[in-house]
């Protein structure tokens, strides 16, 4: 995984590209302060299911598998739609935007299918996609 370098503690990820975009760069000054709170308070909280989120995040031993998957479904593909109801599509967000997915500044590599997230499975946002 580019940009990850031993524990999720230490993850890092160049987002020069996505600060470049002016409606970026104001929602990133405008929410950094609230942000580094919230992450000083991950990183030096005790509550046991805080400890035990963290924990999970340190697990590696699925990545070659998972790696193998995404590179499976993504030969020969244009486009990979995920569809999910609710808070089931959060976590896909939630990662995809470490690509600046569902942001001005998304663009998919060369070659790469685009991602699309569907999580409102309503005929209007089927007749929009």
């Amino acid at each position: 995984m580019s940009g990850v370098r031993g524990s999720m503690s230490t993850l890092t990820h160049d987002i020069s590209r996505a600060l470049a975009v002016p409606e970026v760069r104001a929602a990133y000054e405008r929410h950094r302060p609230a942000a580094s709170r919230a992450v000083e308070a991950w990183r030096d909280g005790s509550d046991r299911n805080v400890l035990a989120f963290r924990r999970s995040l340190e697990r590696t031993d699925d990545l070659d598998a998972a790696d193998k998957v995404v590179t499976h479904l993504s030969k020969d593909t244009s486009d990979i739609v995920l569809l999910g109801i609710g808070g089931s599509s959060l976590g896909a967000q939630a990662i995809a935007q470490l690509a600046f997915w569902g942001t001005p500044a998304y663009r998919p590599a060369a070659g790469k299918p685009r991602l699309h997230i569907i999580d409102n499975l309503d005929g209007v946002t089927f007749e929009r996609f």
